[in-house]
């Protein structure tokens, strides 16, 4: 695969749809551009729940011809070692569009992220929580990221949050910056306080964008910032940042 695949944090990029179409078939077109949105190899390796190696010799033929373009790691992943040439010295098959929708978990069915279905495996299912004293939100937070991968939990109450995260011990915490009662930055700095917590990522989600709204986030210990109003690619990407490195 080398020199073209260095690094599982390179990023996958599907050239131009109309161009993607002339050269896939319909449904293998579709499906990468609904796939191929600025996710690495190891994150898109994670959705799928497949091994990111094979992942990359799938997708080789087509970054071969120049359907999919490469581009570099975004910081810190650009600092990272390069993979081994022994990792890299398989050969990759030249995949058929039907195979390569088998292969890569692209199923025709529009089940999953972005009609991706994921694939039968023991691996690791990561456990979310969104804290939002919004009903809306919650609900979009669980739209987003409805994938076998992912257990979502939901909390809309801020004052019994910290029991539930207690009790739940998640691997990343969504947490709402403005509920009454309990704010977002109250419950973060009480995680941090907890021995048995404060190694959790935590991203505040907010509207607010301004500089004393991201210092207060910073002093109560949150991890990252997620700014509403937020897409699908928005809330993956930062939750990715969190769970597949």
């Amino acid at each position: 695969m080398a020199p073209r695949i260095s690094s599982p944090y390179q990023r996958p990029y599907l050239i131009g749809a109309e161009r993607a179409r002339q050269v896939l078939a319909p449904a293998v077109a579709e499906k990468l551009s609904r796939l191929l949105l600025g996710f690495n190899f190891r994150q898109l390796g994670m959705l799928l729940q497949q091994d990111e190696l094979a992942l990359c010799r799938r997708f080789l033929p087509l970054i071969h011809e120049g359907t999919i373009v490469l581009r570099d790691p975004l910081p810190p992943h650009d600092r990272m070692p390069l993979l081994s040439r022994d990792r890299l010295k398989q050969p990759a098959k030249a995949d058929s569009s039907s195979s390569l929708l088998s292969a890569t978990g692209l199923a025709v069915s529009d089940s999953g992220f972005f009609g991706v279905a994921s694939q039968p495996s023991g691996k690791r299912v990561w456990k979310i929580v969104c804290i939002d004293d919004s009903p809306a939100v919650l609900q979009e937070m669980q739209r987003f990221l409805q994938q076998d991968i992912f257990k979502i939990t939901i909390i809309d109450d801020s004052q019994k949050a910290l029991m539930k995260i207690i009790s739940l011990k998640p691997d990343l915490i969504l947490l709402d910056a403005g509920m009454p009662g309990l704010d977002g930055y109250q419950v973060c700095a009480m995680v941090r306080k907890s021995s048995a917590l404060r190694h959790i990522p935590v991203v505040m989600v907010t509207g607010n964008t301004g500089l004393i709204d991201r210092a207060r986030a910073k002093l109560a210990g949150t991890t990252d910032y997620l700014t509403k109003p937020f897409t699908q690619k928005d809330l993956l990407q930062i939750v990715l940042r969190y769970l597949s490195d």
